[in-house]
């Protein structure tokens, strides 16, 4: 027999071609995949049994080359994984969006509520109430259907983000206004508007409360669009006495988020638990714990942390948050977070379909399970229309 060799991944991508075989070929390939390695099956179940054969006959119904079909079926499927890092994408389709609706939606109550809008005809405080004649409820159930989330806060945020591209010219929401009244528009979105509003959270810049009346208190904006480096974010936390900081990590960090945690603990500290699931022999499958270890900064601050969290805050913001959610300091407010953490590992399947999963057993630093937990508030803030109508930020009013 020849020798085993290592798999070489850069053969090359699959065929884009998509007839019913393939469809079913792909649906095999993923389940088989993640039967072998996702490593969470014993905290979400095995939903993906009976819905690998619901997804096999609902290919029966599709046609060759069916490709939205299929991703319709995919997404049915992968729902079942209970996975924020749960994606699947369709690399061999030229069907993409025409335009985008640059707003920020967040839920309040159950509903999409607008909280930013770079749109003339969609206002802050807005909620949407149908979508091209379709009720927000059934557009969101039926879309959630199809997403994967370890939180029923994350799962609506990617049906959400669906919600925002138009294909076609335009796109009709059904808007109610915080005193009740409701319109519909029309609205062709833009995509130069794209990247205007921020995912989570706000593009405020970091720097003391001034403006709202809290002169003393330090706001970081840990977004990664704002603060691009911990550089800016360390001298400010270092540079005078502050009677409070607040970092807000509703959004995605684009800086060592490790190292910025030593700013705030005094002894040394580690990032969560990393676990790598490993197959030892045919059958044993195990879960290898890598731990990384951190020593304080030379400055700590030790005054009182509001920690800003929310349904959006994923992966790497709640790595960040992981590191600091236990320091008795640090209070942490706003929603609770996606639940998802962990390194994404991706696959290619027939038809040039990719799936992604989180390819580690990531644990909380003192061992404790965080799929599905996540990071929880010590204080949970709910927004209303009327303070986004007017300009208002709830978490950070809280925070302050």
């Amino acid at each position: 027999r020849s020798a085993m060799v290592e798999y070489n991944r850069a053969l090359g991508e699959p065929d884009p071609g998509l007839s019913q075989a393939t469809m079913r070929a792909a649906m095999m390939v993923a389940y088989g995949t993640l039967d072998w390695f996702y490593p969470f099956f014993d905290l979400v179940g095995r939903g993906i049994d009976t819905e690998l054969i619901d997804a096999l006959n609902s290919i029966d119904t599709l046609a060759d080359e069916d490709r939205w079909g299929m991703m319709n079926v995919m997404g049915r499927f992968m729902h079942e994984i209970y996975d924020g890092h749960g994606f699947y994408s369709d690399w061999g389709t030229d069907a993409f969006a025409d335009s985008y609706i640059a707003i920020q939606v967040q839920q309040v109550d159950g509903e999409p509520v607008v909280r930013t809008s770079a749109d003339a005809n969609i206002n802050p405080g807005d909620t949407i109430v149908a979508i091209d004649g379709v009720s927000a409820a059934d557009f969101y159930e039926e879309a959630m259907s199809r997403y994967s989330a370890s939180s029923q806060g994350y799962r609506f945020v990617l049906a959400t983000d669906e919600l925002k591209y138009i294909y076609g010219s335009s796109k009709d929401l059904t808007l109610r206004a915080p005193d009740g009244s409701e319109r519909t528009i029309t609205t062709s979105g833009d995509w130069g508007a794209y990247g205007s509003i921020p995912w989570g959270g706000t593009f405020r810049e970091s720097g003391m409360l001034d403006d709202l009346g809290a002169p003393d208190v330090l706001y970081v904006n840990l977004n990664g669009d704002v603060t691009t480096s911990e550089m800016p974010a360390s001298d400010l936390l270092t540079s005078g006495e502050h009677a409070g900081v607040i970092l807000d990590m509703r959004d995605y960090p684009n800086f060592s988020i490790y190292d910025y945690a030593g700013y705030f603990n005094t002894e040394y500290y580690t990032a969560p638990i990393f676990g790598h699931p490993t197959y030892v022999g045919p059958k044993s499958f195990e879960i290898t714990e890598e731990i990384w270890g951190f020593e304080p900064q030379s400055t700590v601050y030790t005054g009182p942390v509001a920690l800003l969290v929310s349904n959006k805050s994923v992966s790497a913001a709640e790595c960040f948050s992981q590191m600091l959610m236990d320091l008795p300091n640090v209070t942490i407010l706003g929603q609770q977070s996606a639940s998802t953490n962990g390194t994404i590992t991706n696959a290619w399947l027939p038809g040039k379909i990719q799936m992604t999963w989180t390819g580690m057993r990531l644990l909380n630093p003192d061992g404790t399970e965080f799929h599905g937990i996540g990071v929880v508030p010590d204080i949970e803030v709910t927004p209303t229309a009327a303070e986004f109508a007017a300009g208002i930020d709830p978490e950070l009013q809280a925070a302050i």
